[in-house]
C-alpha cells in the first residue's frame, strides 16, 4: 500500500511539474487587460471575436508580450473607415466588407534586436491601431494596423 501511494504521489508530482512547465507561456495570456467598452453597434460577442483574431496576430510576433487591447468604441465605426477598409482589402484582392471595427493595442516589443526587426527593441508601443473587416456573414480579419 505504501509503494502504491508513494508512486501515486510521484504521478501527481510529475504532472503537475510538467503543467506548470508547459503552461508558462499561457500565463502571459491570462495578464492582458482587455476592455471591450460598450457599443450600440456590436454586441459583447462580436467584440470578442475581433480581439481572438488580433491575439493570434500578436501571439506569432516572437518575442513580444501584449498587454492590453481595447475597443475604439462606436464613434471609429464609419461609413468612411469601412470605404479605407475596402479600398485596402480591393488592393489585396479581398472580398468587399460589410463591417468594419477597430482597437489599439499596448505591447513590448522583443529585447533581441534580432527578434525586433524595424521596431526599436525593448519597447513599449502603446495605442497601436488594429483595423478590422469582414464580409457579409464572414469572419473579422485583420486589414491594417500600426500607427
Amino acid at each position: 500500500m505504501t509503494k502504491k501511494l508513494t508512486s501515486l504521489m510521484v504521478c501527481a508530482v510529475l504532472l503537475l511539474s510538467m503543467t506548470a512547465l508547459f503552461g508558462c507561456g499561457k500565463e502571459k495570456a491570462a495578464d492582458v487587460s482587455i476592455e471591450l467598452g460598450s457599443s450600440d453597434i456590436y454586441d459583447e460577442l462580436t467584440r470578442q471575436e475581433a480581439i481572438e483574431v488580433i491575439r493570434d496576430e500578436i501571439a506569432h510576433w516572437d518575442g513580444v508580450e501584449l498587454h492590453k487591447i481595447a475597443y475604439m468604441g462606436d464613434e471609429a465605426i464609419t461609413d468612411e473607415n469601412l470605404a479605407w477598409m475596402n479600398e485596402l482589402g480591393q488592393a489585396n484582392g479581398r472580398p468587399e466588407f460589410a463591417e468594419v471595427i477597430g482597437f489599439t493595442a499596448d505591447y513590448h516589443t522583443p529585447k533581441d534586436e534580432e527578434k525586433a526587426g524595424a521596431w526599436e527593441p525593448d519597447t513599449e508601443m502603446t495605442d497601436w491601431q488594429f483595423w478590422l473587416a469582414r464580409p457579409e456573414g464572414g469572419d473579422w480579419e485583420i486589414v491594417t494596423n500600426g500607427y
